[in-house]
């Protein structure tokens, strides 16, 4: 995935230390990440990018002779981060104010449409809650 341009770049402010990853997976739940590389990116060439990177996931999995499960509603899921100004405050845009979806093919071939979800709604990953946004409550 990396050597094909999809992935996540950031630079650590506290350690100066770049982080350079496609995703990160355990036993069979794997986490794909994409992001835009220039900061001006307009956010729906970004989520052109990701249909593109969840293809190429596909064709990998496919290859090695697996496919994207999508039998759980709670994994196959889906954020879409991007940011707006709100009385001088950084907040997420939601679907509403951001629209767009995702399509994968799953095991059987059918079209599947992941959830997206926002950035404010926790799921469970590797026993913990998370939330995009950050907050707490579901963990709590």
């Amino acid at each position: 995935m990396r050597q094909r341009g999809y992935g996540l770049s950031i630079l650590s402010d506290l350690s100066f230390s770049a982080l350079i990853m496609a995703g990160f997976a355990f036993v069979d739940d794997t986490d794909i990440i994409h992001s835009a590389n220039d900061p001006h990116t307009c956010p729906f060439e970004l989520l052109k990018q990701a249909q593109t990177a969840l293809c190429t996931w596909e064709g990998i999995l496919r290859a090695t002779g697996g496919a994207i499960g999508v039998e759980d509603g709670n994994k196959d899921l889906w954020y879409f981060l991007d940011f707006k100004f709100n009385a001088n405050k950084l907040k997420y845009n939601n679907s509403q104010e951001l629209p767009g979806e995702l399509v994968a093919s799953s095991v059987d071939d059918t079209i599947c449409t992941p959830a997206r979800l926002n950035p404010s709604i926790s799921r469970e990953t590797l026993g913990k809650f998370l939330a995009m946004d950050g907050n707490q409550r579901a963990q709590i």
